[in-house]
Formats: structure tokens, C-alpha cells, sequence
């Protein structure tokens, strides 16, 4: 990690902070929803700066620490449930070419020809030889997994957050907020699958940028 540099940082604010801070603002909007006067103090000692810098920065440690949380159950749900079942079927593929290994084939014998017939062929040699290769590509292809990662764990706390509503806030339930709420976490998945298939063929495009 201590050779991305840049690339580490945008995944630390994409990936684990701004998840852990929406995940945050959906918990206080679900308080302030309780009592309206709630939200008004709030912005007032905002404007007053009452809140400080230590409040700031412990939030934006806190975001940071929910992320990492967020992260390791999408994770667990997304990328080693969730996609291995639906990706098992012709169907999604044909719309979100999102498997490594299935969309790795045709790049087997390139992979070989630069590493030579005894390398081992995998989507993480392939990562780490583009990492150490194809400097332009790889940062091309971080972004696509910062962007990725921060739609994925978005989704997780939209999860979150709907359990936690369901269960101790909403009596109701408003129609609106529902559809609007499921536009945007089937959204977040959209874009989640969209930039982890770009992320998978610009890793494998990179074999083919290095002469």
C-alpha cells in the first residue's frame, strides 16, 4: 500500500469515508425525524461553529471506521455471494460481464507470453503485474475500483439503514420515500456492477498495453 499513494487516498475517501458519513446522516436524519427541533439546533451550531474541529474530525474518523465495516460485509455479500450466484447464469453476464476468471480466457496466453508458460494465471498476477507495468492503466483502473467500492458499501448502508428504520423508527410507511429509496439503491448496484466491469477489462486491457 505504501507504493499507491494517491490511489490509496481516493480509495480511503470513496471507498470508507463518504459511505460511513451517508451512513451517519441516515442515522441523524432517522433522530431529527423524532423532533424537528433536533435538526434545527443542529444547523444552528453548525453556523455558530459550536461543533468544532474535534466534533469534525471525529466524525470523519468514525466514517472511516463504519467504511472499513460497510466494506467487509459487501464484501462478504456482494463479491463472494451475491455475483458468484447471479454471474452464474448466462443472462446477467450478457448485460454485466463482471466475472475475472470467465472474462480472463482470451487473456491467458497473452499473460504467458509476457511472463513466460510456467506463470501463474490469475486475476490477482494479473492486477499486480498491471500495478508493476502498466503505471497508466492501473491508475486508470483504480479509479474504476474507488468508484466501485464507494457504490457497493453505499448500497450495504442504504441496507443498513432501511433494516434500522423497519425496525425502531418508521410506524408507516411513506410511498414515495419507498420508490424513491429503491431507485436509488438499485442505482448504487447498477453503478456497483457497472465500474467493477470496467475495473475487471482495464485490468485486462493492460496486458495488451505492455510491449
Amino acid at each position: 500500500m505504501d507504493k499507491l499513494g494517491v490511489k490509496g487516498s481516493l480509495y480511503d475517501l470513496l471507498g470508507y469515508i463518504m459511505p460511513g458519513l451517508f451512513f451517519l446522516f441516515g442515522l441523524w436524519l432517522m433522530y431529527v425525524n423524532k423532533d424537528a427541533g433536533n435538526l434545527v439546533n443542529t444547523i444552528e451550531k453548525v453556523k455558530n461553529e459550536e461543533l468544532g474541529w474535534v466534533f469534525v474530525g471525529g466524525v470523519v474518523v468514525c466514517s472511516y471506521v463504519i467504511g472499513h465495516a460497510m466494506a467487509a460485509v459487501g464484501s462478504f455479500l456482494f463479491e463472494n455471494r451475491l455475483v458468484k450466484w447471479i454471474f452464474s447464469f448466462d443472462f446477467p453476464r450478457w448485460f454485466y460481464k463482471v466475472n475475472e476468471k470467465k472474462e480472463g480466457i482470451k487473456y491467458e496466453d497473452r499473460f504467458k507470453e509476457l511472463l513466460g508458460d510456467n506463470a501463474l494465471f490469475s486475476f490477482r498476477n494479473v492486477v499486480a503485474y498491471s500495478q508493476e507495468n502498466t503505471k497508466n492503466a492501473y491508475e486508470t483502473a483504480f479509479v474504476f475500483l474507488s468508484i466501485y467500492g464507494l457504490c457497493r458499501n453505499i448500497s450495504v448502508a442504504m441496507l443498513f439503514l432501511l433494516t434500522f428504520h423497519c425496525a425502531f423508527v418508521a410506524d408507516y410507511w411513506s410511498k414515495p420515500f419507498c420508490v424513491v429509496y429503491c431507485i436509488f439503491l438499485f442505482a448504487m448496484l447498477h453503478n456497483y456492477f457497472r465500474f467493477r466491469q470496467y475495473y475487471i477489462a482495464q485490468i485486462y486491457a493492460s496486458l495488451s498495453a505492455h510491449q
